[in-house]
């Protein structure tokens, strides 16, 4: 048996102790999930310190669920779309100088109890992203196909990156990196643009195994037309936007 030595148990513990010193905030974007993101937003504050819910025009109990819970709100009147949820939020959080942000949806599709395994990979990795099995049965097969058709044919060349599943919104991501992003995500498009955008800038990207959580929730995704926005969307990121050249500007976000 072998038995690790004191100088690799202060390398691996003080890695653990910066990963829980981080600036980490987590941002929720959320639409009518008054019945689930109380549940969200307290699980994610086991964790990190900090839970911005952006409420993108819920006309149910959601703001006041998530203020319960302890998160700070950012409501929007109108509902956007998750892309322009998550472009507010970040404007919000990149003001104030976080280390990383986390990112999770408020349906509980994504378990906050597998936050510290995101965490545990912060200092490795630039980006790190969550990869459900979607060969589980209760996977929506409308769901399964369009991530495994788009992914294949064209996000595993423009990312560089061989994975199941490229559409999984539970990630964290360095403050550092997110400042080189441009501001573009929409919609559908959110996750797979930002894994295009990050391979052009040079990110370090690493995954966490997730289940597919859908609980019989109904999906709004739409596998032609939704799966056609998101193919246009990182063709145009892939050949003609560009990494910053100089940090973002958080403001320029919430306009």
């Amino acid at each position: 048996m072998e038995v690790e030595g004191p100088a690799a148990f202060r390398v691996r513990y003080t890695k653990r102790l910066h990963a829980m010193t981080l600036r980490i905030a987590a941002l929720i974007p959320a639409y009518n999930c008054a019945a689930t993101i109380g549940t969200v937003v307290e699980g994610v504050l086991r964790h990190v310190p900090r839970a911005l819910v952006v409420s993108d025009g819920s006309a149910d109990a959601t703001v006041g669920e998530a203020l319960k819970a302890g998160a700070e709100v950012l409501a929007l009147r109108r509902n956007h779309g998750k892309g322009r949820a998550v472009s507010r939020g970040l404007g919000v959080l990149l003001a104030e100088g976080p280390d990383a942000v986390l990112f999770l949806d408020g349906d509980l599709q994504h378990d906050p109890a597998r936050i510290p395994e995101f965490l545990a990979l912060a200092d490795a990795y630039d980006l790190v992203t969550g990869v459900r099995d979607l060969d589980m049965g209760h996977v929506p097969v409308k769901n399964r196909r369009a991530n495994r058709f788009f992914g294949r044919l064209f996000l595993k060349p423009w990312t560089g990156l061989d994975l199941p599943d490229y559409q999984c919104g539970y990630r964290l991501v360095s403050a550092d990196l997110l400042r080189r992003l441009p501001p573009v995500y929409s919609r559908y498009a959110l996750e797979s643009l930002m894994l295009v955008l990050a391979a052009k800038a040079g990110a370090r990207v690493g995954t966490v195994g997730l289940e597919a959580i859908y609980e019989g929730r109904g999906s709004h995704f739409r596998p032609v037309p939704d799966t056609f926005h998101i193919c246009m969307a990182c063709l145009h990121a892939r050949y003609v936007v560009r990494p910053l050249a100089h940090p973002l500007d958080p403001v320029s976000l919430l306009q």
